[in-house]
Parts: structure tokens; C-alpha cells; sequence
């Protein structure tokens, strides 16, 4: 009877042990677009008006004289 209890716990060990030693994959890397070459300016701007909530002067002054 103690060697079952013996083996069950060393087992659970074991497993538990397996489990949180192994570390999670890390998450695939999103692609650097806003220093990327091929991004426009357009969409930089666009990127820090989505961050601040502010439009920046060129913005700005191409909404206006899209109007």
C-alpha cells in the first residue's frame, strides 16, 4: 500500500513538474511595419493619431483642404 502511495505521488510530482517547468511558446512577432520602408507616411501619422487621439498639422491640413 505505501509503494502505490509512493508511485501516485512521485507521479503527480512528476507531472506537476513537467507542466510548469516547460515555458510557454512566446508569441510569434508582429512585423515592425511603422519603421518598415514600404509603409507610407500616411499610415505613421494614422498610427500616432490611433496612440494619442490627436491629428497631427499635415492631417489636419489635408482634411482641410480635402473640403
Amino acid at each position: 500500500m505505501r509503494a502505490k502511495a509512493l508511485v501516485l505521488v512521485l507521479g503527480l510530482a512528476a507531472a506537476s513538474w513537467a507542466l510548469w517547468s516547460n515555458p510557454r511558446p512566446a508569441p510569434a512577432a508582429e512585423p515592425d511595419l511603422a519603421n518598415s520602408s514600404a509603409m507610407s507616411q500616411d499610415y505613421r501619422t494614422s498610427q500616432f493619431a490611433a496612440r494619442t487621439g490627436w491629428m497631427t498639422y499635415r492631417e489636419l491640413w489635408f482634411t482641410h483642404a480635402a473640403r
